[in-house]
């Protein structure tokens, strides 16, 4: 303790003591500096996700929309056909009005 008290009162001791101490301030600010990029970095991460992940959703009920459309259009078609293949009931032929009505009803 006493070496390096007396190393550390000549002047060679002191400059390599504030040498020492200007490396560690370096050090110190390098990391500084890193961890602040990194920090800045995962925010902009962040950001890109919750950008994406909006996106994801506006896209995904976009989907949703159009498989509810498909679905009652398809159910619509279905009724459609379900009514045009009901068999109708037998035609009038005891007149030609009667009949030719009966050929344009649905």
């Amino acid at each position: 303790m006493t070496f390096l008290l007396s190393l550390l009162g000549t002047r060679a001791g002191a400059m390599g003591a504030a040498a020492l101490a200007a490396l560690l301030a370096i050090a110190v600010g390098v990391q500084t500096l890193r961890l602040s990029w990194s920090e800045a970095d995962v925010a902009a991460q962040k950001a890109l996700v919750t950008q994406r992940d909006a996106a994801i959703a506006t896209q995904n009920a976009a989907a949703e929309k159009m498989r509810s459309d498909a679905l009652a259009a398809s159910q619509a078609a279905s009724q459609r056909a379900t009514a045009v293949m009901k068999p109708r009931p037998k035609p009038n032929a005891a007149t030609v009005e009667a009949l030719n009505q009966w050929l344009v009803s649905p």
